[in-house]
């Protein structure tokens, strides 16, 4: 065994697990990800992104109830908010700013 590890390349403890595997009827695939399935599909995802997009100044509970009157699984307003962070909307209010003031205006040209 350990001839054939420095031969394939991976470590004497790999070898030695993946035979183990094989032996006990077990596959060497990598097994499916842990965690629950996604709440939303793909299609609802992408609906949700377009209504945060289109409604800037919406809550999370508006978005949610907008779906679900749309015909998508009901979620909780934290799971919208989820959804949202992992698209990149961090706030779904924008940032309020000041407005440059004229001589601020004039340094930023020159």
């Amino acid at each position: 065994m350990k001839n054939v590890g420095k031969l394939t390349g991976p470590l004497v403890a790999t070898i030695y697990r993946n035979v183990k595997k094989i032996e006990h009827g077990g596959s060497l695939e990598q097994k499916k990800g842990a965690g629950p399935p996604w709440k939303l599909n793909s299609d609802d995802r992408r609906h949700l992104c377009k209504l945060a997009h289109n409604r800037s100044t919406s809550s999370a509970r508006s978005l949610q109830n907008e779906m679900v009157k749309k015909g998508s699984n009901s979620v909780t307003p934290r799971t919208v908010q989820n959804y949202l962070n992992r698209s990149g909307y961090y706030s779904l209010s924008p940032k309020i700013t000041s407005l440059l003031k004229p001589h601020h205006t004039d340094n930023r040209v020159s």
